[in-house]
């Protein structure tokens, strides 16, 4: 709500300091399938696993700092995607959250679908 009412003034997103405390999403986490076409993989993100955790299982390099959500560094880009999205993160903004184009996978539970990376 805070940051809702920020935007809706006018000011600067990267203006705002709060501190957070994460989130648990709209819904259950739910297991997922993953595609990665550059390797030729395709697995599935357990639904108490992170997509970061998953893409480490899988060899699959990442960047990560934080493992909350917070930081950004371990956005990836989203090709495609069945389902929807249940971003968990508190690094991009809700525009960026649903336009589905990227998203941050160490805080990424979903529910179930399928994500192009």
């Amino acid at each position: 709500a805070l940051q809702a009412a920020w935007a809706d003034a006018g000011r600067p997103p990267q203006r705002l300091r709060f501190e957070t405390f994460g989130t648990s999403g709209d819904r259950p986490a739910e297991p997922f399938w993953v595609d990665v076409p550059r390797q030729g993989l395709r697995f599935t993100v357990a639904a108490d696993e992170s997509l970061l955790e998953a893409m480490e299982r899988n060899g699959v390099a990442c960047l990560a700092d934080c493992l909350r959500g917070e930081c950004g560094l371990c956005c990836v880009g989203v090709l495609g995607v069945q389902g929807r999205i249940d971003h968990r993160d508190v690094f991009m903004t809700r525009e960026e959250q649903a336009s589905d184009q990227r998203l941050v996978s160490a805080d990424q539970l979903s529910q179930r679908s399928r994500r192009t990376m």
